[in-house]
């Protein structure tokens, strides 16, 4: 009976004497809440943060150079197994890759190509695409 008390006593000096931390628990995003999350740093700067990405398997439909009116960005449009199309933003420096999981340059993708797009939703309804990777055909 000593013992126990003198355990109980331990245990309740050390938790006085120091204090536990609160732990921050990371929040499952809602699947209501938007896919894009805009933030303002010191009132100058404002970013995003991508909180959840998405894929988008099919076969690519066509392929927009870039045009001083898209802003000197590549855009595939992609078209799924039901008919569904969306069109996709490239940005700069973009890994494709192919089944193997080698990289792959841009140009090698063509229009009929199966590809697995990774992508994000803009606030502003773009596409933007995270990943391509060329699935073997």
């Amino acid at each position: 009976m000593k013992k126990v008390f003198f355990a109980l006593a331990i245990t309740l000096f050390i938790s006085v004497l120091c204090p536990a931390k609160e732990i921050d628990t990371v929040m499952q995003p809602d699947k209501h809440e938007p896919l894009v999350k805009e933030i303002k740093a010191d009132n100058t700067r404002q970013g995003v943060i991508a909180v959840q990405s998405i894929t988008f398997t099919g076969k690519i439909d066509s392929i927009t150079e870039p045009s001083v009116a898209q802003s000197l960005k590549y855009e595939i449009t992609v078209v799924d197994n039901k008919g569904d199309k969306k069109t996709f933003s490239l940005i700069p420096g973009l890994m494709i890759m192919d089944y193997l999981g080698y990289t792959i340059p841009l140009k090698s993708l063509q229009p009929g190509d199966k590809v697995v797009v990774e992508y994000v939703t803009s606030k502003s309804g773009v596409n933007r695409t995270m990943s391509v990777t060329k699935e073997k055909q």
